[in-house]
């Protein structure tokens, strides 16, 4: 009986690290499956936009047309003002980006173009606006693939000489 407490005990002590990652990579996961429809909820939100000039359906439509991660997060922006804990919608979406800031600037950084673009006076100012916030995350997006393929290039390197540089030196030097 002894042997199952230790045994336990131990083998106890030694989840207490595994499990304490656990939360830190939930949340990497879901923050991950957000980012990647970040690009489409501000294509849809401009597209919204571009004829009727409201931020609140703007972002219900965004939410009604994209999945699990980022749709349940701007439908937490529409509750917060619905049940009253912010008075306006911009409000609600500025606290829900003050959690992107640190993550994806230019996701921020097309959501607040979106929100100026409502207090331009001409259409095609307003148009423009629009139309920048979606260059700026489309942009934010190819600088980040660049930096992310330019960071993969020195483990390429390294697989390409092992696997097939290598094998060839052996093959010339051998006979």
């Amino acid at each position: 009986m002894m042997f199952f407490v230790v045994f336990f005990l131990i083998a106890g002590m030694l989840m207490i690290p595994a499990l304490q990652k656990v939360p830190e990579f939930m949340a990497n996961s879901w923050r991950m499956k957000a980012s990647n429809q970040m690009i489409q909820s501000i294509f849809y939100m401009v597209t919204y936009m571009r004829h009727t000039s409201n931020l609140e359906r703007a972002i219900e439509f965004a939410s009604d047309h994209l999945d699990a991660p980022l749709s349940l997060d701007f439908r937490k922006i529409l509750w917060n003002v619905e049940s009253g804990t912010y008075s306006t919608i911009r409000d609600s979406a500025n606290s829900y980006l003050e959690q992107w800031k640190e993550w994806d600037k230019e996701f921020v950084e097309a959501f607040y173009l979106i929100e100026s673009s409502l207090f331009e006076g001409a259409e095609d100012r307003r148009l423009a606006m629009l139309d920048k916030s979606l260059d700026v995350i489309l942009n934010g997006t190819y600088e980040n693939m660049l930096h992310y393929a330019h960071s993969l290039k020195s483990p390429m390197t390294m697989l390409h000489m092992l696997g097939v540089i290598l094998p060839i030196l052996g093959l010339v030097i051998l006979p």
